[in-house]
């Protein structure tokens, strides 16, 4: 089949940021849908490839933002990404000094939880938030990492698992993006996402925790 690039995937909110769903393999389409948690979902293939690429204006000089999906991991992979935004996409890892980046990451294999990570000049500068995995025996989850006021505080579920008022660097710390992404890593050697992604949103503001 062809490479499905640039099929849009609609911004339901009505602001017109409209996703464009990629694949990075040319073994055929790297995405599908299917019975979503609320809903249909988009599903991802990390054999196919497939990813989303989001406008980079959603990120551009935001400062208190919340990130929140619904997620299902079919295969668990290190380091796979449930989204990731930032600078020079394609360096090799580890660069201590070139990376400019923020990301959730399902399985981080060094520590063996689920991370939030932010930082703007290489790995040592990084700033995060973590907690228990999540893999493929868990089902449909709702993850949230909120950045406000008070730090980073990562939710599962609506339940706060996580915090810390150290995170301190916000979106707009991190200069002009060039690729913000669902499902896919800066890193070429990080697998794809494996799994599915439900009621992708972003809002440029801290959702209490009420919210």
């Amino acid at each position: 089949a062809a490479k499905p690039d640039g099929t849009t995937l609609p911004d339901m909110s009505g602001n017109g940021n409209d996703g464009l769903l990629k694949t990075r393999s040319s073994g055929g389409p790297g995405f599908g849908f299917g019975t979503g948690a609320v809903g249909q979902a988009l599903v991802l293939t990390s054999a196919g490839g497939g990813y989303v690429d989001l406008p980079l204006s959603v990120f551009a000089g935001a400062g208190d933002i919340t990130i929140a999906t619904w997620v299902k991991v079919a295969t668990q992979h290190d380091y796979q990404k449930v989204f990731d935004i930032g600078i020079n996409a394609g360096l090799t890892f580890p660069n201590s000094t070139g990376m400019t980046y923020m990301y959730l990451a399902p399985y981080r294999p060094d520590t063996e939880k689920m991370t939030f990570g932010i930082a703007k000049n290489g790995y040592t500068d990084e700033q995060a938030v973590a907690s228990a995995t999540i893999g493929s025996s868990d089902g449909w989850k709702h993850l949230a990492i909120v950045l406000g006021s008070s730090g980073a505080v990562l939710y599962v579920d609506g339940l706060s698992v996580a915090s810390s008022a150290s995170v301190t660097l916000r979106p707009k710390d991190l200069g002009t993006i060039n690729y913000a992404w669902i499902g896919r890593s800066q890193f070429t050697d990080d697998s794809p996402f494996d799994g599915a992604f439900d009621e992708f949103r972003i809002y440029r503001r801290a959702l209490s925790a009420s919210e």
